[in-house]
């Protein structure tokens, strides 16, 4: 999975935690600490989407 081209990433529970990122997800993302963080607070443009 971490050698996947594709973007992956795992989220878990109720605040969608990032448990796993892949490279390329990372890539997405540059500079941004995402892995141990809910998915709003390591990507706050996603509040008020439908996910």
């Amino acid at each position: 999975m971490l050698q996947a081209p594709a973007a992956i990433c795992l989220l878990q529970g109720p605040d969608f935690v990032y448990e796993l990122v892949n490279p390329s997800y990372q890539r997405l993302f540059a500079g941004r600490q995402l892995l141990g963080r809910p998915l709003l607070a390591a990507v706050p443009e996603f509040e008020g989407s439908t996910l």
